[in-house]
C-alpha cells in the first residue's frame, strides 16, 4: 500500500501496483471485511491486463508494473516474464523490475521507487499481442 500511496509517477506510464512473488508471478493480496490482510491466489498476466483495460483511469499507452520480480523469470522456467506477457496482451510497452521494488520509508509523497538487490527496471515491447 505504501508503494501505491507514495510512489512518484513515471511520466508517460500508467502505474499498476500488484504484489509480485520471487518466482515472477502475480499474487494480489486480499483485505478482508475486517481490514486484515491475507494472501490471495496466484493470478496471471491476462487477468492483470483485463484489470488494466477495465480501469477507467487507463487511457491506453505504456504501463509500469510496480510489482516485484515481474521483469524476470527463474532460470529453467519455460515462460516469458509476466511483464512481457502483459505487454503482448495489451500491445503496449510495459516497464517492470527484476527484483523487489519499493519506496523509501522516509520522505513525503511522490517518493522515487527503488529496485533492490541489484535489480533493474526493464522495458518489454509487445511481440504481436494487442
Amino acid at each position: 500500500m505504501l508503494n501505491f500511496e507514495m510512489a512518484r509517477p513515471e511520466p508517460g506510464y500508467h502505474d499498476v501496483v500488484v504484489h509480485g512473488e520471487p518466482n515472477g508471478q502475480f499474487r494480489p493480496g486480499i483485505i478482508g471485511e475486517n481490514g486484515e490482510e491475507f494472501p490471495g491466489n496466484y493470478t496471471n498476466a491476462a487477468q492483470i491486463a483485463e484489470a488494466i483495460r477495465n480501469n477507467p483511469d487507463y487511457q491506453g499507452g505504456p504501463v509500469r508494473l510496480v510489482s516485484c520480480h515481474t521483469g524476470r523469470v527463474d532460470e529453467g522456467v519455460d515462460a516469458a516474464p509476466a511483464a512481457q506477457q502483459v505487454a503482448d496482451i495489451l500491445g503496449v510497452p510495459v516497464m517492470a523490475p527484476t527484483e523487489p521494488v519499493g519506496v523509501s520509508l522516509r520522505g513525503g509523497p511522490e517518493r522515487a521507487l527503488t529496485v533492490f538487490n541489484g535489480g533493474t527496471w526493464k522495458v518489454f515491447g509487445p511481440e504481436g499481442g494487442g
